[in-house]
């Protein structure tokens, strides 16, 4: 019975090579995994959409509110668009200012896109401005023709917004 219990033995002793290797594979590993993992996660985040894309989508959008009953909301929706958008795409401030404000800041503007485009944008918020505040409703020509003014804007100044962004 005795000869069956033998005595705890000290298993041999790794080389300095042997670890030097675990160790390496073990940092390899794990440098190839953190690139996998990055990889995936970059290729899952989605890029920014352009302003002017996603403002195309929230007039299209604001499209269903082409009713003489609900011009008011029609109308600030739009404005609110364009104001949106200007301020992405060109960088400045206009959401906090009246459109008096706004139009009078593009005077002294230094921004050839925007000053271009000022008597559009002009005859845009003016009129969104008419009907939220004006009693009498609009006829829908008149929506209609707001709705493609704002595209219009939208359109024409999307190609030279992305070119003034792109060179600063």
């Amino acid at each position: 019975m005795t000869d069956d219990i033998h005595d705890i033995r000290v298993p041999p002793a790794a080389s300095a090579m042997q670890w030097t290797i675990a160790l390496g594979a073990t940092l390899v590993a794990a440098a190839l995994l953190s690139i996998w993992i990055w990889r995936r996660r970059r290729r899952r985040a989605p890029r920014p959409e352009p302003a002017h894309e996603r403002a195309l989508q929230e007039l299209e959008e604001a499209r269903a509110l082409l009713r003489a009953a609900l011009a008011a909301e029609f109308c600030t929706a739009a404005s609110d668009i364009v104001r949106r958008y200007i301020e992405q795409a060109f960088r400045t401030a206009v959401r906090q200012r009246t459109t008096e404000e706004f139009l009078q800041s593009l005077l002294q503007s230094e921004d050839a896109v925007l000053t271009r485009h000022r008597a559009r944008l002009t005859e845009f918020f003016e009129g969104c401005d008419l009907v939220k505040f004006s009693g009498p409703g609009p006829t829908p020509r008149s929506l209609e023709s707001l709705y493609e003014s704002a595209r219009t804007i939208v359109r024409e100044t999307a190609a030279e917004a992305h070119a003034a962004v792109s060179a600063t």
